[in-house]
């Protein structure tokens, strides 16, 4: 059986593709949120902001991607990202 055989009979099943996708979306989330993570630290520790707006800054930060990183290496962070995921 080759390579491409075995991914095609592996990620047939719906919960190998959850799996991956899930571990591939943690993976790219720490990647963005890790050079963040003072700022992070800082709203979520502050009672006066709303929750909403924690979740929202998560959210846009994930847009860091085009601006803290070069075009290669936020490229290669997705990429890392998926191959991590599917391993």
């Amino acid at each position: 059986m080759s390579k491409l055989e075995s991914f095609v009979k592996t990620f047939k099943q719906l919960r190998y593709v959850v799996t991956a996708l899930v571990v591939s979306i943690t993976v790219f989330s720490l990647s963005v949120w890790l050079p963040n993570s003072a700022i992070i630290w800082s709203v979520f520790s502050n009672t006066s902001i709303a929750f909403v707006d924690k979740v929202s800054l998560l959210w846009h930060l994930y847009g860091s991607i085009v601006t803290n990183f070069h075009i290669f290496s936020a490229s290669y962070t997705i990429i890392i990202a998926i191959l991590f995921g599917v391993n």
